[in-house]
């Protein structure tokens, strides 16, 4: 769903749905071709289809507010994207005060509280 470019996250601009080993699987990517040339590699993997991704206004106004966090917190970037929640016990006041996130452009929810210390 998301991708390191220039140091941010950003969206992935393809859904490469493919089958291996009998399965069906879908992935964002931002490198399609990198599948295609797997599956001319690998008899077991085929690419069934490469799509532009189709993300939600709310979706793209949340990876801004998210994109400078950095990369070790990947799933919580994810999650919060998706749902516009951080997974549970995730202090973000304490990550901004620790300088993970170098952004102040947060979710209003929790600029109080990056002000209580």
């Amino acid at each position: 769903m998301i991708y390191r470019k220039n140091g941010r996250w950003a969206l992935c601009p393809k859904k490469v749905t493919y089958e291996k080993d009998g399965e069906t699987c879908e992935e964002y990517t931002n490198k399609p071709e990198w599948y295609e040339n797997f599956a001319k590699k690998w008899g077991n993997f085929e690419v069934l289809s490469i799509e532009d991704t189709k993300f939600s206004n709310s979706e793209i106004d949340r990876l801004d507010k998210v994109k400078n966090m950095s990369e070790g917190h990947r799933e919580a970037v994810i999650e919060y994207i998706q749902t516009g929640e951080f997974p549970e016990g995730m202090d973000l006041a304490k990550l901004l005060r620790i300088g993970k996130i170098k952004s102040n452009i947060i979710p209003s929810e929790y600029r109080d509280e990056e002000l209580e210390q």
